[in-house]
């Protein structure tokens, strides 16, 4: 009985999604010369921002970068999709050199992935550091 259930088990679980290969080409592009949204910073200039790009993957191959949803004086928004569960996230990317708003934004949601495990917004906080880039993913509340 014990080995029919292990193998139950193993047809419910799915391995993760390969990433996928975005087109190169069958596209307008944009003349790198030409600057967008928060390349026309200072601190962009000086690299600061972290260089993301579409398709990009992160955290241990977990986060593939589909597209930017904002960006700020701090960080950029990108979602992305979980390989691992097929869900999706945003990642916010903080600043190479993050200043004490970056730190205490850190601070907050470490403290609320250590609270209360059995809170209903608990499992969406997640945080990783790289480097000297540090990511918050924010599961996405509803599949897309």
């Amino acid at each position: 009985m014990a080995s029919l259930l292990k193998w139950s088990r193993g047809l419910l679980s799915r391995s993760p999604l390969p990433p996928l290969r975005f087109p190169a080409t069958g596209f307008e592009t944009i003349s790198k010369t030409e600057l967008l949204e928060e390349e026309n910073y200072q601190e962009s200039k000086t690299g600061s921002y972290c260089a993301v790009e579409i398709g990009d993957v992160y955290a241990s191959n977990k986060y593939q970068i589909l597209g930017k949803l904002g960006f700020g004086s701090t960080s950029t928004v990108w979602l992305a999709r979980n390989l691992h569960d097929r869900g999706y996230a945003a990642l916010k990317i903080f600043k190479r050199d993050y200043d004490d708003t970056c730190k205490n934004e850190l601070r907050i949601h470490d403290s609320i992935e250590k609270a209360n495990p059995s809170h209903p917004g608990h499992g969406h906080i997640r945080t990783a550091a790289a480097g000297k880039i540090f990511c918050i993913a924010i599961q996405a509340a509803v599949s897309l």
